[in-house]
């Protein structure tokens, strides 16, 4: 696959028209559909903002190596979620009432908090054993 392709790749994956992923990388539509078409090469800091706008594996996009989707740190996995718990509008859903009751915490309620969880989880070692 020619990196042109891997860039049509992205932007199909992701229901972008040209039009629409350019604007979201700072380009003109036309500079897209050369991308596309091989006639031009994007530069390193164009291919670094499609990697940081669309959660792509650099390596992948330059060399196609490896997984297209760059994995999520384990702060992007959190906040994704807290996101997805804070458009539900629903104020009776179980976990945005946690989220906030987490969010009052005394920094001695979480020293208790974590010792229950240190606990389980070590129950459910044992009881994996």
């Amino acid at each position: 696959m020619t990196l042109g392709e891997r860039i049509k790749k992205i932007r199909f994956e992701a229901g972008k028209t040209q039009q629409a992923f350019a604007e979201s990388i700072g380009l003109k539509r036309n500079t897209i559909a050369n991308f596309e078409r091989d006639a031009i090469n994007p530069s390193a800091r164009t291919m670094n903002d499609i990697c940081r706008n669309y959660e792509i594996n650099f390596e992948w996009l330059k060399y196609e190596l490896g997984e297209m989707k760059r994995p999520k740190t384990r702060e992007e996995k959190i906040a994704a979620f807290v996101g997805a718990v804070l458009s539900n509008e629903s104020d009776a859903d179980f976990k945005k009432r946690l989220i906030f009751l987490l969010s009052q915490m005394t920094p001695a309620e979480w020293a208790a908090v974590e010792t229950i969880a240190k606990k389980l989880a070590d129950d459910l070692v044992k009881g994996n054993d």
